[in-house]
């Protein structure tokens, strides 16, 4: 990323404040421990330039649908459970981003372990600090984007990174991620009724379409928008493991300009890929775990709009908020099933609903909480209705028959034993 394009958009969002004036503090804990006054933020209407979402979608086309996805803590998981080396017990961690990949990537030294998480940990507390409004926050994650990507550049040169070596950042610590359980299947679906996804993450493409591709999940499946690596072009054809890292290609993109549309009119930073996969489809399906995930689909052209919220860190502080924004949010870092089924559900019956009605994801829940709350397992989906669009019809959510899916059939024995393993696992870890 230029200094130029840097510097432009480092002004972009500055709402006269600056990363200084924030408190005078550092947090460098995972999660705040301090309590803060919350003032939920009313919802913001949406553009007049963009279409009212309908209180009742009916059947849709797989035609005419197009689904936009969060990569970090939405396909991948939150938290992962690993074996600690020294004791062999289980223990929750926070699952690594695609930028932790690289961060955590042995050949870089220690230094730059220690640095890379305290910066990390500094503004991943203001990113879920609920008593911040996005505007305030969105010139911070700037900041941290732009520090990460240049520390990250300037060591390649004396850790010879190069394009050959993406494999091996993935596979150095590929235990520390964990696609969500029914993502795959999810992708499958898509790809079955020829419904796009597209993934939209400020993470570094380059390693999400590694880190899908060592999960099984091939390139052909989706279409990316995303901060890419720009590697030396003239070394390709001169080094066997590729050209030198040089650069991570502007526009940068953040946790809140995951923007289609902006100021009036395409957004022309999206690229053409996604332009394409789009079409002239009319309705967009967005699923994310950040509030800024919201807006993917915003739109003029999608008439109809269904937004998926999975809230998966600070639940209590954070619930208000995304019941404003998102039409359905899902507590914890539960696995994708749900989600599945409802999109299912609107293609092929025709409805969508915002309950849980199957035994059998009740058993997973039951099964799988007790884990959540002793390791912080990656199974405990627990539904709520939000308020975002006022999308889905109440009086045809109580009066709809259930529906058995091909989702609710995937929650298989093999499923529900998992979830047992994890209570065992949650015991034995003695967390």
């Amino acid at each position: 990323m230029g200094r130029e394009e840097k510097q432009q958009a480092g002004s972009a969002g500055f709402v006269g404040h600056s990363p200084q004036q924030r408190d005078g503090t550092t947090d460098s804990s995972e999660t705040r421990q301090d309590q803060h006054e919350i003032t939920t933020p009313s919802k913001q209407p949406v553009s007049s330039a963009l279409p009212n979402s309908a209180p009742n979608l009916g059947k849709i086309d797989p035609k005419d649908v197009v689904v936009f996805c969060d990569y970090d803590a939405t396909i991948s998981t939150r938290f992962v459970t690993v074996q600690n080396p020294k004791t062999g017990q289980l223990e929750k961690q926070k699952g690594l981003t695609a930028v932790q990949l690289v961060e955590h990537w042995s050949r870089l030294p220690p230094s730059y372990h220690d640095a890379a998480l305290k910066t990390h940990n500094h503004y991943f507390a203001i990113e879920n600090d609920a008593s911040m409004s996005k505007e305030v926050k969105t010139p911070f994650m700037i900041e941290w984007y732009e520090k990460t990507i240049d520390a990250t550049v300037e060591i390649a040169e004396q850790i010879n990174f190069r394009e050959g070596d993406l494999p091996s950042i993935v596979q150095d610590n590929l235990d520390k991620v964990q696609i969500r359980p029914g993502m795959p299947e999810l992708i499958k679906i898509l790809k079955e009724k020829q419904i796009p996804l597209v993934i939209i993450s400020a993470g570094y493409g380059n390693i999400i379409e590694e880190v899908l591709s060592q999960n099984g999940i091939a390139r052909s499946d989706y279409v990316i928008w995303s901060n890419q690596f720009e590697f030396d072009t003239a070394e390709r054809t001169t080094n066997p493991r590729g050209g030198l890292l040089k650069a991570v290609k502007p526009p940068l993109l953040h946790m809140y300009n995951k923007q289609l549309w902006k100021s009036g009119e395409r957004n022309p930073a999206v690229p053409e890929a996604v332009w394409a996969a789009i079409g002239q489809r009319n309705t967009a399906i967005s699923i994310g775990d950040s509030l800024g995930d919201a807006q993917m689909g915003d739109a003029p052209q999608f008439v109809k709009r269904w937004k998926f919220g999975l809230l998966n860190y600070n639940e209590d502080e954070l619930r208000a908020q995304y019941e404003a924004a998102f039409d359905v949010v899902f507590a914890g870092d539960g696995p994708a099933w749900p989600i599945l089924e409802k999109i299912k559900n609107a293609v092929e019956v025709g409805h969508i609903d915002t309950t849980r009605r199957t035994p059998e994801v009740d058993v997973v829940t039951t099964a799988t909480s007790s884990c959540t709350s002793a390791i912080g397992s990656t199974l405990s989906p627990k539904i709520i209705p939000g308020k975002g669009n006022n999308m889905l019809d109440e009086e045809e959510n109580e009066s709809s028959p259930s529906v058995t899916t091909d989702a609710q059939k995937l929650l298989s024995e093999e499923q529900r034993n998992a979830g047992q393993r994890g209570v065992v696992a949650a015991a034995a870890a003695d967390v």
